[in-house]
């Protein structure tokens, strides 16, 4: 009788140790669906993100609103910078006039207080 109770035991054993192999392996092929998954999202992202950089590029933009808009933008450049060698009244600080007036201050502030004259 001793027998048929370890032999039960030692097949109870068993299936439950083969039970346990078999959800390990189920669980494996959840874990690799889902790296599966994870790659196929990351990539669908990137996607995505190439494709609204390249809806979203200035040029893009520009020509969509001239077509769908009738935007109408300028033939020159877009930002024009206008350097002036002439100074429209150079503020001088007084601490410079000042040094100018009583000497002392060198030939920059002499050369400074010149031309804000």
């Amino acid at each position: 009788m001793w027998c048929l109770l370890a032999a039960a035991g030692v097949t109870t054993l068993l299936s439950m140790l083969v039970i346990l192999a078999n959800n390990c392996v189920v669980l494996r092929c959840d874990i690799d669906a889902l790296r599966r998954e994870r790659d196929y999202l990351e990539a669908a992202v990137a996607i995505k993100t190439m494709e609204w950089n390249q809806a979203s590029a200035p040029d893009v933009v520009i020509s969509r609103a001239e077509k769908e808009l009738g935007l109408i933008t300028p033939d020159g450049p877009g930002i024009v910078i206008v350097r002036s060698d002439e100074a429209k009244e150079c503020q001088v600080p007084a601490w410079w006039r000042f040094l100018g007036t009583v000497g002392g201050g060198g030939d920059a502030v002499e050369t400074v207080s010149a031309q804000s004259r």
